[in-house]
């Protein structure tokens, strides 16, 4: 067979939960159970103002203290897998990143970092996901980092979550 290799464009999908398929099928087969190496690969598009780490296990979402106006959501521009800006007024000017990092190895826990370049004050919630109680959407193991107004705070997290 001949190397194929097809790029599917589509449009920009609504926040959700989906499942991405793809298999080396012989053309027109249009039954994709029964293509050979088929692939199921799950895929989560993240509400706009939120990052899913770590295999979307960390919901991470960051609010601000606009001046002279109420908390806002930042926008958040999710890096890789593990890591994410969050920008304010500006999407070319972040003013914090974040990283989940698995440190089960060294410590037994998920590791959460965020380095501020701003001054102003700002809410960073990280909850996992996977530690969640009571209903669906019952609240979840969580942690919160809070950076003051007029004040610049980096926080190094090694112990933020257990497996």
């Amino acid at each position: 067979a001949d190397d194929f290799d097809q790029t599917v464009l589509a449009d920009a999908l609504p926040a959700g939960t989906y499942t991405l398929v793809a298999g080396l099928c012989d053309f027109p087969q249009l039954d994709l159970e029964s293509c050979p190496e088929m692939v199921k690969v799950p895929l989560v598009i993240p509400p706009a103002g939120e990052m899913r780490l770590v295999g979307g296990r960390f919901r991470v979402t960051l609010t601000f203290d606009r001046p002279g106006s109420a908390t806002q959501a930042a926008a958040a521009t999710q890096l890789g897998e593990n890591a994410g800006d969050f920008t304010f007024f500006d999407p070319s000017n972040v003013e914090v990143t974040v990283k989940v990092l698995n440190g089960l190895l060294v410590n037994d826990r998920f590791w959460v970092f965020a380095a501020s370049m701003t001054n102003l004050g700002f809410t960073l919630t990280v909850e996992d996901l996977a530690h969640c109680t009571g209903d669906v959407g019952g609240p979840c193991a969580t942690r919160t980092y809070r950076q003051a107004p007029n004040t610049n705070h980096n926080f190094l997290d090694t112990e933020a979550f257990t497996n």
